[in-house]
């Protein structure tokens, strides 16, 4: 028997050491049980064995040593369960590793430098664990990395060298960490990356144009770090961009109008900068915008009534900023509106809205 398929079929109990006596095993899946206990150390025989699922149960204790003697696994997934302790240094062994899942566990302690000798990697999850210490700086040192996820985790120190030249990279997630460095220095241009969150770090520096050569991106998460600078006109050229979240930093200057071309964008979010300036007529052109968030910064002028052609809009927050004049009344035209803060700014006039709309002016 070369594989052996047990997923899903409300399975109990710990894994039998007996499993270890399967040698010519190629394919093992025992993913969303209910299976408890370690994982058995006599893994270690199933010297065939490329593919292990073994996420989604209530498995504990830690990540055998052992499994460094299963030389040909390319996939390992142990997601989702209450596994503790430390990654096993013996997975540096693992020369065929493709894939390796280990968010949602218990894990703690730093990530083994071995994790680097994985030529094969394409997809890593560390998410969801509590990890500390530095990212293994050549992470994508095979040139093959595709999804990289550290989040919410403690991770200190800075971004890993080796991403900087990685363009294979699809999506990364490292949010929720700690992380330092400088922005503009780190990061390079990515072909194919989609979706790259850095939020709630402590990155520095200043937007590079590099993220408008990045033709596939559609989320740019970058909120409450330190960056500073302006937003860069090239950020326009990314036009396939859905999600801009810019919150929390210390930009500053006035937001290009050029972004008025990213037309698929439909969450724009730069609350709680420096920004000032008039807030862009070309924003109104954003035909699929359906969160837009400037609020807490030093906006001046009036609010455009080209906003009102955003008839996607859900939520608009402009508060605590220095905007003057009337409120448009073509703000009162948007059917889907359900959020309009703004308050904390020097408006005069009053607007008719829909008894579904919650408006704050004070």
């Amino acid at each position: 028997m070369s594989i052996l398929y047990l997923y899903s079929i409300k399975l109990s109990g710990s894994i039998p050491q007996e499993i270890g006596s399967a040698k010519s095993l190629n394919q093992l899946d025992l993913s969303n049980n209910c299976r408890t206990g370690t994982v058995p150390a006599a893994i270690r025989n199933l010297t065939q064995l490329s593919l292990l699922h073994l996420f989604e149960n209530q498995l504990s204790g830690s990540i055998p040593q052992e499994i460094g003697a299963v030389e040909y696994l390319s996939v390992l997934s142990m997601h989702g369960n209450n596994i503790t302790g430390t990654i096993t240094h013996s997975i540096g062994k693992l020369k065929s590793l493709s894939t390796l899942f280990l968010h949602n566990n218990k894990l703690s302690g730093s990530i083994p430098q071995e994790i680097g000798f994985l030529n094969s990697l394409e997809m890593l999850d560390l998410s969801n664990n509590s990890f500390i210490g530095h990212l293994p700086q050549d992470i994508c040192l095979g040139g093959l990395l595709q999804k990289f996820s550290a989040a919410s985790n403690h991770f200190t120190g800075p971004i890993p060298k080796s991403l900087r030249n990685c363009s294979s990279l699809f999506r990364v997630r490292l949010e929720g960490n700690r992380l330092a460095g400088n922005l503009t220095e780190e990061f390079g241009i990515y072909p194919h990356l989609g979706y790259i969150d850095l939020s709630d770090n402590n990155l520095f520096g200043e937007l590079s144009w590099k993220w408008g050569e990045c033709y596939s991106l559609t989320s740019l998460k970058l909120s409450n770090n330190n960056i500073s600078g302006q937003i860069p006109q090239d950020l326009r050229k990314a036009a396939r961009l859905h999600v801009l979240d810019l919150s929390l930093n210390n930009l500053a200057g006035k937001i290009p109008e050029e972004l008025g071309k990213l037309t698929e964008l439909f969450q724009f979010t730069l609350n709680d900068n420096q920004l000032s300036g008039d807030i862009p007529l070309e924003i109104g052109m954003l035909a699929d915008l359906e969160h837009l968030n400037l609020a807490a910064n030093n906006l001046s002028g009036s609010i455009p009534s080209e906003i009102g052609n955003a008839y996607t809009l859900e939520s608009l927050d402009l508060s605590w900023n220095l905007l003057g004049g009337e409120i448009p009344q073509q703000l009162g035209d948007i059917k889907v509106l359900q959020i309009l803060n703004v308050s904390h700014n020097m408006l005069s006039g009053s607007l008719a809205v829909p008894a579904t709309l919650s408006i704050h002016e004070a």
